[in-house]
C-alpha cells in the first residue's frame, strides 16, 4: 500500500511591472514572487494576492502601480 499523496495544487500569479525594483536583477523580483505562494500557506486567492502586493509595497519606493492576479486551483 502507497501512502496518499496530497492533490497537487496550482497557483498562478501574474504581475504588472510595478512590481520591478530599481537597481536589482530582471528576475529577481519575479523569483520572489515565485517562491512567496509557498510560504503563505492555504490561502485562498483573494489572500494570496493581497499578501503578494502587501511584499511589493514594503519593498523599496514605488511609483508605480502593482497588480497580482491569482488563480488558485486544488
Amino acid at each position: 500500500m502507497h501512502p496518499r499523496r496530497p492533490a497537487a495544487r496550482l497557483v498562478l500569479v501574474l504581475s504588472t511591472d510595478g512590481v520591478e525594483a530599481p537597481g536589482t536583477g530582471l528576475l529577481d523580483p519575479a523569483d520572489a514572487l515565485a517562491a512567496r505562494p509557498a510560504g503563505a500557506g492555504d490561502l485562498e486567492a483573494e489572500g494570496l494576492a493581497d499578501v503578494l502586493v502587501d511584499d511589493v509595497r514594503r519593498g523599496a519606493h514605488r511609483g508605480d502601480d502593482v497588480a497580482a492576479p491569482v488563480l488558485r486551483a486544488r
